[in-house]
């Protein structure tokens, strides 16, 4: 295996015999190839590199798309107001100071809702659980206003990132971009092209893959929007991929050697200890 060193000396040797020859046009021409293959390899960290092709389509991505479910083991913070404040004191749960009271979704499906008793949420978007919740607060409050918000969204990014881990997330929705910038961005090493995201739905297991480097894979994917507990992993490149490999080798070979090492100084120290007796 050539090392980087020994790559590094036979160059400078080359350009010293091409020098020497006095070949300064053949010089021009590697460099010329050097600078082209560094200008190519940027492509590789570049997002969007077809957003102008893509906005000549006037392909726009929906606010429809994709909106987030609720599912069981979910925990809701809802709130019902009005301009009657004391009207919907018997629908709001009891909170502690500073703190939001919260229903979690059971295996049915459904909450315990004060004076409504159980309601079915599972399968439903947030804006339609307020729908719902609002019409059977109509028969008992006079302009309901209910806010439904999932407690405890959370999205894990793994891999070639840097700062892997999970994303939690208050809001209505979370994009794959939203996700990769809670993680600070892929590294140098993180594939672009190859963004895996693993999705439980309904205890089936769905694969997809994104091109961050084209535009219509990714704003026109019906999959943009995460949705909760959703896995991000971004796949490092072969050559990085080689590099860890190498490293680990080293490691190995360090640790067996060092081990040989040991264990020859100690039989030595025993054979003189031995032999002194």
């Amino acid at each position: 295996m050539v090392t980087h060193i020994e790559r590094s000396i036979f160059v400078f040797s080359e350009i010293t015999d091409i020098l020497r020859m006095g070949k300064i046009h053949i010089l021009i021409c590697l460099l010329l190839v050097v600078l082209m293959s560094s200008c190519g390899s940027s492509k590789n960290i570049s997002y969007f590199q077809d957003l102008d092709a893509y906005l000549q389509k006037e392909i726009a991505l929906s606010d429809s798309l994709n909106p987030v479910k609720i599912k069981t083991g979910d925990e809701l913070a809802i709130v019902v107001s009005s301009i009657e404040p004391q009207a919907v004191t018997p629908f709001n749960l009891p909170s502690g100071q500073g703190t939001i009271s919260s229903y979690i979704i059971d295996n049915e499906g459904e909450i315990n809702f004060p004076t409504l008793g159980k309601i079915r949420l599972r399968g439903l978007s947030t804006d339609e659980a307020v729908d719902l919740i609002q019409t059977r607060l109509e028969d008992y409050v006079k302009d309901p206003i209910v806010n439904v918000q999932i407690m405890n969204f959370k999205v894990s990014v793994l891999g070639a990132v840097n700062a892997p881990g999970p994303v939690f997330f208050t809001g209505q929705r979370l994009s794959v971009l939203d996700a990769l910038a809670n993680a600070r961005d892929l590294t140098l090493y993180g594939r672009r092209d190859n963004v895996l995201l693993i999705r439980d739905n309904d205890g089936k297991k769905e694969f997809i893959r994104f091109d961050l480097t084209k535009s219509s894979q990714v704003f026109s994917s019906q999959y943009f929007y995460l949705q909760q507990n959703d896995i991000l992993y971004v796949e490092s490149n072969k050559e990085h991929q080689k590099d860890a490999q190498m490293s680990q080798q080293k490691q190995f070979n360090l640790t067996l050697i060092t081990t040989a090492i040991t264990t020859v100084i100690s039989t030595v120290s025993l054979i003189i200890a031995v032999s002194r007796k």
